[in-house]
């Protein structure tokens, strides 16, 4: 298990505040499906719909489980988990947990699973 510390600023309107979180990871290792899943545009905000896209291309047809996680670790949102074809595909999470409560504006983490293989990228929410 390797702990990896980021931080990240964001500007909201000219005020910078700073994220910064410890993350717990387990490192697994993966044979030939390094490159199943590709992640474009890590995180397409539009603080005026209060919606965030979610964009990767699959190489082949796989099962794919997308959550949504807090920088402590929580799963607060099971996006999807669906059989999908090779090629391009587009998520939208409208900021709201599983239970349909609007989360509070922060930094979070989508995770892309497909076979033995995780992509993770950061995602800043307005809500």
């Amino acid at each position: 298990m390797s702990i990896i510390r980021f931080g990240i600023f964001l500007t909201l309107l000219g005020t910078f505040a700073f994220a910064q979180s410890d993350l717990q990871l387990n490192v697994v290792s993966v044979k030939d499906d390094s490159d199943l899943v590709t992640i474009f545009k890590a995180d397409v905000v539009d603080p005026f719909c209060k919606e965030a896209q979610i964009c990767f291309k699959l190489k082949d047809s796989v099962h794919v489980s997308v959550r949504i996680i807090t920088p402590q670790g929580e799963v607060i949102r099971n996006l999807m988990s669906a059989d999908l074809d090779s090629g391009m595909h587009k998520l939208t999470w409208d900021g709201k947990d599983d239970n349909g409560k609007v989360t509070e504006s922060g930094v979070f983490i989508y995770e892309i699973q497909a076979r033995q293989m995780t992509r993770s990228a950061l995602l800043a929410m307005l809500n």
